[in-house]
């Protein structure tokens, strides 16, 4: 028995313009065509746009969703397991950058940093590298902005 995109929608929250979006993208089979020419969706179509709409919450892209969903389908453990390694690699940079952003709020709060500083310990940081030191000149002297970073030669005065 299958459900019509009204019920479907109904049951995962996904509008049904979204879901028809799905199908043209391939991330949703073309669902079965009843003689009378509405389409049904099975059971397994209601578990992969609850997935898809929760793949959707985490930001991950449409392709890396049907990508997924192909590997499941094909039950390709493999693939998965790279996959999974390369999501878990972004959450560690999302992490790195969740740092280096209190870092940067912490340095701004204490007006130790100026903008383009900022910006390159934000991006340093994320990609797991020291922090540069940033400088600024004025009147021929350079005032240092940032966090020194002892890896790294002092701006001089």
């Amino acid at each position: 028995m299958g459900v019509t995109i009204w019920e479907l929608s109904e049951r995962t929250g996904v509008n049904a313009s979204t879901i028809r979006y799905y199908e043209r993208r391939a991330v949703l089979p073309v669902p079965h065509r009843l003689s009378d020419g509405q389409n049904v969706y099975a059971a397994a179509d209601i578990a992969r746009v609850r997935f898809v709409r929760f793949g959707r919450g985490l930001r991950l892209e449409l392709d890396e969703i049907r990508a997924l969903i192909e590997m499941i389908g094909e039950g390709n453990s493999e693939e998965i397991d790279v996959f999974e390694q390369t999501i878990r690699e972004r959450a560690t940079q999302l992490q790195r950058f969740c740092e280096a952003m209190r870092s940067v709020s912490d340095a701004i709060r204490a007006g130790e940093i100026e903008e383009a500083g900022a910006f390159d310990r934000l991006t340093d940081e994320a990609e797991g590298q020291p922090a540069a030191e940033a400088v600024e000149e004025s009147d021929g002297e350079a005032t240092l902005l940032s966090t020194p970073n002892p890896k790294r030669k002092r701006a001089k005065s």
